[in-house]
């Protein structure tokens, strides 16, 4: 190819980086744990309830029952009537 009036040859634009300068390789790791958040029923019977999202069935047997409650499902338990969030006290 002429530019100019000169003829130039085509080369290969490289690069080389570094060994420091690449990014150290991305290591995947376990999903984090999720928390729990205790549940006290206070009805007079027993309830057995369905998280919304894990669909997992809470069986609380008794008055005063608390159970853990996947920190992913407890936002909705908090509109079931006869369920307090916390520890009984």
């Amino acid at each position: 190819m002429t530019c100019c009036g000169r003829t130039q040859a085509h080369r290969p634009v490289t690069t080389t980086l570094p060994a420091h300068a690449n990014p150290p390789p991305v290591r995947e790791s376990a999903p984090a744990r999720q928390s729990a958040v205790p549940y006290t029923y206070t009805g007079a019977s027993r309830l057995v309830a369905e998280g919304p999202v894990t669909r997992r069935r809470y069986h609380f047997a008794h008055t005063g029952a608390v159970l853990d409650v996947d920190a992913r499902d407890a936002p909705s338990f908090a509109a079931i009537p006869h369920l307090r969030r916390g520890l009984p006290g």
